[in-house]
């Protein structure tokens, strides 16, 4: 009887671990991923050092579909969940994040507990290998005046123009800014256009990789990004060409010069 008590026991506990597995292995299914995403495994990450940088938000209904969805129609390369909530989204996955056990990304997701959403410390990645935006350098006769710093009390600069956020890239900024005849345009956090003619309130250059926002109008350019404003700077056209005279050219006189006179020499 004992060993029968024993016995059922341990038949019920094994069950119960059995169901746990299976509830854990269950937890962490990544679902079907639509083209072009493709899983990239788990990643180490830290708030000093992020393995994706770019956009980042918080949801206690995040899932994985959310997540891919907020990065693509930010056109970021990237999209990683951590910690459950937490979406972040880059155009590259940083070389301080290092590959990690997928067992470190099991934490169920907030908004679908049969999804995996990253870790504490790690994150589950994902990618779908669209390039990364560029800054074009010159459009329409504005000259990059590269990455600068910015702040919502304090601007680099001071008048933002009412652009529809759909329609928001380089060459539209740049030509509104123009048409009211400032010196430099600026966009900022994707869909955001300042002019002004001076770089103001002390704002610097910071470091190019810092705008890493996609232009809202054009998901291949960059446009800023939090705390960070793109510049640029009107070229003044080149001078216009002479204009050829229908007046005759007045005539040159040429100086007077007397001719020498030939002499002849008697012989004796």
């Amino acid at each position: 009887m004992r060993l029968s008590t024993f016995s059922t026991a341990t038949f019920g506990f094994a069950a119960l671990l059995v169901a746990e597995a299976r509830s854990i292995e269950r937890r962490t299914t990544v679902p079907a991923l639509h083209a072009p995403w493709t899983a990239q495994g788990c990643h180490t990450d830290s708030l000093g050092s992020r393995t994706l940088i770019g956009k980042f938000g918080s949801d206690p209904k995040m899932t994985i579909p959310t997540c891919l969805k907020i990065c693509d129609d930010a056109g970021y390369s990237f999209a990683g969940l951590e910690f459950s909530t937490e979406c972040h989204c880059g155009y590259s996955i940083e070389k301080t994040g290092k590959k990690a056990d997928d067992a470190k990304c099991h934490s169920p997701c907030g908004g679908n507990a049969d999804q995996p959403c990253g870790g504490s410390g790690h994150i589950l990645i994902f990618g779908n290998g669209r390039a990364p935006p560029t800054n074009p350098g010159t459009v329409d006769g504005w000259k990059s005046h590269g990455c600068h710093t910015d702040a919502v009390h304090q601007r680099a600069l001071p008048l933002r123009l009412p652009l529809n956020g759909t329609a928001v890239t380089i060459p539209a900024c740049a030509a509104a800014c123009g048409s009211f005849g400032f010196k430099f345009a600026g966009l900022e956090y994707t869909d955001e256009c300042w002019c002004g003619n001076a770089v103001g309130n002390g704002h610097k250059p910071a470091p190019e990789a810092e705008c890493n926002m996609a232009c809202q109008g054009n998901k291949d350019q960059r446009c800023g990004g939090p705390d960070r404003i793109s510049i640029y700077e009107t070229t003044p056209p080149p001078p216009p060409p002479p204009v050829p005279s229908d007046k005759p050219k007045p005539y040159a006189k040429k100086p007077y010069k007397p001719k020498k006179k030939a002499y002849a020499y008697k012989h004796d």
